[in-house]
């Protein structure tokens, strides 16, 4: 089978575009609908929506030309000076010339799903207005709210050429920037954020045609899932005017999509027309129960201005303790931040942990150590706080609790950290093997760890730098404590840059370990 999702971009713009959507919907003519939470009719549409459950909702995340959420001072970089966003054109330029603060369409974006979830629905997917995410710092925000809101779809943005084969030079160069996405379908998998393997439509701006749709339905892998996107709506004045510079023709496209499902589709007999929920209950396959499990795990994190990422991170933790985990609690080391780390963090955690913030900054190794101390359950887990791995890969090294004290993840795909994090890792993880006959142990400083309890009993935790992991692992094989490692895939930072990628503290942790060995020579 072929599996379809007509998903109709634009819900809430206005009167004609809501009321041009809810006939396709009536005519069965979509599956799926984009809401444009900053559209002038967005209640109003959501309102109209409910009445139609077939239909899955997500939201269609804007930075141009419409008004924003959140108020003017909170996002000065995106809108002009009568308080709208940007036109494409704008926004564009100032993306490419560094002047868009992607903090601003952290907030602002996060504003526009809050908005939609409090009509009472959880998003099915996410998506971007004009499709800005086709930008890498965009697609890797919009990555980074799935997670942090536990949206398990997003429109990924890969066609085949032949989608545009009657496309302007504007709509080839969107085409050569999507196939930056051809590497990473993996990527979104290893996040369990699911998506369409082609999307059709998006490189277009003129009329989508029956003989279009036929024609993406022709080109479309058997056994895959494609999107179609449309902007069906009624044709008024007003309407036209307004948004004159798009092309788009609503009304005759709407006619079109109407058509196709009434006189083409009966002729298929290989094409599912799906939404996005169903789209998700034919490859969701990251809920798996765990055979093995802790009776009790302390969750430590160390942060050092991590505010958007935190933020993800704890979400992303609690949601994952709370379908395993009875007996839990979530520690975050607030290195003195100065972004509101320390406040949002304890906002999230609510009675379910604290947040111990230092008075000085004092390091990523003071910061673990504090956490350690403090941990009262009977297996420690620490990661840090840009969400280095999927915490559903916890499962996996939950099946060895009953062999094992310490369950270490091995880092598979991690050349995203940047070509300096990856060679100083590299040679680091040989010396740390050679010089401390840690033969079974390949990378000694991933955040990705699941220890005993009694583990820190035994062993007395001196440095307060990033040789930490390297330390608490030779301790603990010396003790004679069982160590096992487990490949997990990395995933990229989506947000910020790391505060341990730099030279400083490369050479303080290279020093830390010379230290180590003589004196351990020494003894």
């Amino acid at each position: 089978m072929k599996h379809i999702i007509i998903n109709a971009d634009d819900f809430g713009l206005n009167t004609y575009v809501n009321e041009g959507i809810i006939e396709c919907c009536r005519k069965q003519a979509i599956t799926s609908v984009s809401t444009l939470v900053v559209g002038e009719e967005f209640d109003r549409g959501m309102s109209l929506i409910k009445d139609y459950g077939a239909i899955s909702n997500g939201v269609h995340l804007c930075l141009t030309e419409e008004k924003p959420v959140c108020p003017m001072e909170e996002i000065p970089t995106l809108i002009d000076s009568k308080g709208n966003f940007n036109v494409y054109t704008t926004l564009v330029a100032k993306l490419i010339f560094g002047k868009i603060d992607l903090k601003e369409v952290y907030v602002e974006w996060k504003s526009q799903i809050d908005k939609f979830i409090e009509k009472g629905s959880q998003p099915a997917h996410l998506d971007t207005h004009q499709n800005l995410h086709i930008f890498p710092q965009f697609y890797y925000i919009l990555v980074h709210l799935c997670e942090e809101y536990d949206i398990r779809a997003i429109r990924y943005l890969k066609c085949s050429l032949p989608a545009i084969y009657r496309g302007s030079f504007k709509n080839y160069v969107k085409y050569f920037l999507s196939l930056m996405y051809s590497d990473k379908f993996n990527e979104l998998k290893n996040r369990a954020i699911m998506a369409p393997n082609a999307v059709y439509g998006f490189c277009r701006g003129d009329i989508l045609s029956r003989e279009d749709i036929n024609s993406y339905v022709q080109i479309a892998s058997p056994g895959s899932v494609s999107e179609i996107i449309c902007h069906p709506g009624y044709k008024e004045s007003s309407l036209i005017k307004k948004y004159v510079h798009w092309n788009y023709y609503w009304e005759k496209e709407m006619s079109e999509l109407i058509d196709f499902v009434k006189k083409d589709f009966p002729k298929y007999n290989n094409l599912n027309l799906i939404n996005y929920l169903g789209f998700q209950s034919m490859t969701d396959d990251y809920k798996v129960s765990a055979v093995l499990k802790p009776e009790s795990l302390s969750v430590v994190i160390p942060a050092y201005n991590e505010y958007e990422n935190i933020q993800k991170t704890i979400n992303t933790i609690k949601r994952f303790l709370a379908m395993y985990i009875q007996d839990y609690e979530i520690l975050v080391i607030d290195d003195n931040s100065s972004d509101g780390t320390g406040q949002v963090s304890e906002k999230l955690i609510g009675g379910k942990g604290k947040v111990i913030r230092n008075s000085c900054r004092k390091g990523y190794g003071a910061s673990l150590k504090l956490g350690f101390s403090l941990a009262n359950k009977e297996w420690i887990f620490y990661t840090d706080a840009d969400y280095p791995a999927n915490i559903n890969n916890l499962l996996e090294l939950f099946e060895y609790l009953k062999e094992y004290d310490l369950i270490i993840g091995k880092r598979i795909s991690c050349k995203d950290e940047g070509l300096i994090r990856y060679i100083y890792s590299l040679v680091f993880n040989r010396l740390v093997k050679y010089l401390f006959d840690l033969a079974d142990i390949t990378d000694v400083n991933f955040a990705f760890k699941l220890i005993k309890k009694d583990v820190f009993k035994n062993i007395q935790i001196e440095n307060e730098n990033s040789f930490i992991d390297a330390e608490l692992l030779i301790k603990a094989k010396n003790q004679g404590f069982r160590i096992k490692e487990v490949p997990v895939e990395y995933l990229k930072r989506t947000f910020g840059k790391s505060h341990m990628n730099n030279f400083k503290n490369i050479l303080e942790v290279l020093k830390s370990l010379l230290r180590y060995y003589f004196s351990e020579k020494n003894v």
